[in-house]
C-alpha cells in the first residue's frame, strides 16, 4: 500500500497527473518513502546509482565538485521534482552530489522499480519516462546557453575556459548496459 502522501506529489508532475487513478497508484506502490534531515546526502556525485527520488517536502541542493576538489552550486529542487532520474536511464556514475538543505520527504523508485512498473502499468512508465525526458530536456537546455554564454564571451576577448568542452565518446548513443537498453530487450525480445 502506497504512502498516503505520495499521490498528491505525482499529480504535481504534469504528464503523471493526469493517468487514471488505477495506474497513478501503480507507481505509489513502488515508491519507498526516505526522509533526510538539513544536510544529508541523498545521492553522491561519483556513486553508481540505481534509483531516483521525488521531492514530496523540503528542498534539495544540487552541487558538483570538480577535479581539484573545489565544489560548485548548481541549484535546487522543490516539491515534484526530480533527483538522480538519470541513473535509471545510463548506468554511469552520478553527476553531481544532492543534499538537503532542510528536512526532505522524498520517494524513491529504483531501476528494478521501473521494471516492475513497466510489466504492471506501461501507461505510467511512458508517462514517467516522459516526465524524465521534459526534466532532462530542461537541464540540456539550460546548459546549452551556459555553455554558448562562455563562448560569445571568449569570442569576445573575454576569459575563455581552461579546457576545452568535449562530449563524452559515447554520449550520443544509448550504452547497452542501461535500464532502457535492458527494457527495450525486453519488449523487443532481443
Amino acid at each position: 500500500m502506497a504512502d498516503a502522501r505520495v499521490l498528491p506529489v505525482l499529480h504535481l508532475i504534469k504528464p503523471l497527473g493526469s493517468l487514471p487513478e488505477a495506474d497513478l497508484q501503480v507507481l505509489a506502490d513502488l515508491l519507498q518513502p526516505k526522509f533526510l534531515r538539513a544536510g544529508e546526502v541523498l545521492y553522491r556525485q561519483g556513486d553508481r546509482g540505481t534509483s531516483m527520488a521525488i521531492l514530496a517536502d523540503g528542498i534539495l541542493r544540487l552541487q558538483w565538485q570538480d577535479p581539484r576538489g573545489e565544489v560548485a552550486p548548481l541549484g535546487s529542487l522543490k516539491r515534484g521534482d526530480f533527483a538522480g532520474e538519470m541513473a535509471l536511464l545510463d548506468p554511469a556514475p552520478r553527476s553531481a552530489t544532492v543534499l538537503a538543505a532542510s528536512e526532505c520527504l522524498c520517494f524513491e523508485l529504483t531501476d528494478t522499480d521501473l521494471v516492475l512498473l513497466m510489466c504492471r502499468s506501461p501507461a505510467a512508465t511512458s508517462r514517467l519516462v516522459s516526465a524524465i525526458t521534459h526534466a532532462l530536456t530542461k537541464r540540456i537546455r539550460a546548459a546549452n546557453e551556459q555553455l554558448e554564454s562562455i563562448v560569445r564571451a571568449s569570442a569576445q576577448g573575454g576569459r575563455a575556459p581552461s579546457q576545452p568542452i568535449r562530449l563524452p565518446d559515447d554520449a550520443i548513443g544509448a550504452r547497452p548496459d542501461s535500464v532502457m537498453s535492458r527494457l527495450w530487450a525486453k519488449i523487443t525480445g532481443g
